[in-house]
């Protein structure tokens, strides 16, 4: 999957799949960027992985803290340098989320959202462990998906992308249960509590899961004291 939004769903194609996003999806996004700009503190130095062309970090720009994002797109990469060309703040850096080049205990606060850790088909386990690294020992880990109540909202921005040209046809025969395949092989899943949890269990770590009225699961993990 992480071959198709490099190829298919990246720079003006990501860009344009935000645009199509109704009244519900825009609750859904925004539900996300208040949730997480609610817990910055001045000071602190915040990473966004998989951080496309920018659009949550522009967001969260602040002369309070230090935000930085990383994404494996070049299409990301080159848009976001227009994209974020007035917030000279914001640091981008082309890296993969399970190989971050970041020294251990760097940033007070850790960015998966937009249900990155489906969307980057790696293992969510190791894409944890490795966020969880280069968080400090009293920083956190916010890691955003879809809740199950989200979905019916959540098809239909998918079928807007189909019409748009984003994406091939859904495949109705694997599309349900949290999962949005699409005959050209793209495939959408989503996290569940008892993944997140599971997930806290096997690195010792502290999790705790909000589901938002807007849509979004959002699970915090953090070192246990």
């Amino acid at each position: 999957m992480k071959d198709y939004y490099i190829e298919n769903l990246s720079g003006n194609h990501l860009h344009r799949v935000y645009s199509l996003a109704d009244e519900p999806v825009k609750i859904y996004l925004q539900g996300e960027i208040e949730f997480i700009r609610a817990r910055i503190s001045p000071g602190d130095r915040v990473l966004e992985l998989g951080c496309g062309y920018g659009r949550i970090l522009k967001a969260l720009a602040s002369d309070t803290h230090i935000t930085e994002g990383i994404d494996n797109a070049p299409g990301n990469i080159e848009l976001a340098g227009k994209y974020l060309d007035n917030e000279p703040g914001i640091k981008i850096h082309r890296m993969s989320v399970d190989s971050l080049d970041f020294d251990d205990n760097s940033f007070d606060l850790v960015l998966c959202t937009q249900n990155g850790l489906s969307a980057f088909g790696l293992d969510p386990l190791i894409v944890v462990r490795e966020a969880c690294r280069v968080t400090k020992h009293h920083g956190r880990l916010f890691c955003c998906t879809y809740a199950e109540s989200f979905w019916p909202s959540r098809l239909q921005w998918f079928r807007n992308q189909v019409d748009a040209g984003l994406l091939g046809a859904i495949d109705e025969t694997k599309t349900g249960n949290g999962v949005i395949a699409c005959v050209d092989g793209f495939r959408s899943a989503s996290m569940t509590d008892l993944q997140f949890q599971e997930i806290a269990s096997a690195l010792n770590l502290v999790v705790d899961i909000f589901e938002l009225p807007s849509g979004s699961l959002i699970s915090e993990f953090r070192y246990k004291d």
